[in-house]
């Protein structure tokens, strides 16, 4: 008997037995982001770390990170990062202030890839600090 679900209506299926099973959330259908940038939360700095999900050609492509929040070292934008830059480390950024971080890819002098997350620098570690996309 095929499984059909009314427009607008939730999509679930009945528990076998008396719960939902342990274990975990199958997430293969849903393809790998292009750009992905990590943000990690330091002392007045923030590391900045990004992959690709693809090969870059290696002629004119270059990066630039722009951040909103206080001014740090060195002061947004940074721009013509090398393409083989993987990671960038800011500091002299304010403790406990959000701070938007967005990474660019460049071809040519034309946008292709973009990506943003958000990061709070903190001299805290105990509790975790924060970061968010």
């Amino acid at each position: 008997m095929p499984i059909v679900w009314l427009a607008n209506a939730s999509v679930n299926y009945d528990y076998t037995g008396n719960g939902p099973d342990l274990g975990a959330y199958e997430i293969d259908s849903v393809p790998a982001p292009a750009l992905s940038l990590q943000a990690t939360p330091r002392d007045g700095a923030v590391h900045l770390s990004w992959t690709t999900n693809f090969e870059l050609p290696t002629t004119a492509i270059t990066w630039q990170i722009q951040y909103n929040g206080p001014t740090g070292n060195p002061p947004s934008s940074i721009e013509n990062i090398p393409y083989t830059v993987q990671e960038y480390y800011l500091t002299g950024l304010t403790n406990y202030t959000l701070y938007d971080m967005t990474l660019s890819a460049f071809l040519d002098d034309q946008l292709i890839l973009t990506t943003s997350t958000q990061v709070m620098p903190t001299d805290i570690f105990v509790y975790l600090p924060i970061t968010r996309k």
